[in-house]
């Protein structure tokens, strides 16, 4: 059986790989959200999936949340995100997406 981190990771898209991302990351723009819009008691850590929900509408999710209701990572489904130290500040990069 997976471990919980491994299923999480799977459901969460294929990873960029390290020469994707020298060459062109990405970051977040705006404020990071601090707590899964899906469930709010959920708190964003390290990682968030910014995609659509089985429920309508766009959500900023934490991984647990979009197992259960997020539709996929890619092009009109979703980016993941993963905290960075960049340059002495804390960005959030596209990993996957």
């Amino acid at each position: 059986m997976p471990s919980k981190e491994g299923a999480i990771s799977a459901s969460l898209g294929k990873p960029i790989t390290e020469a994707e991302l020298a060459n062109k990351p990405r970051y977040w723009m705006g404020d990071p959200p601090d707590r899964c819009d899906l469930n709010p008691s959920h708190k964003i850590e390290d990682t968030f999936v910014d995609g659509a929900t089985d429920r309508g509408p766009w959500a900023n999710m934490c991984p647990k949340c979009h197992r259960a209701h997020g539709r996929g990572i890619g092009q009109g489904q979703g980016q993941r995100y993963e905290k960075r130290e960049v340059e002495g500040r804390t960005r959030w990069l596209k990993t996957a997406g």
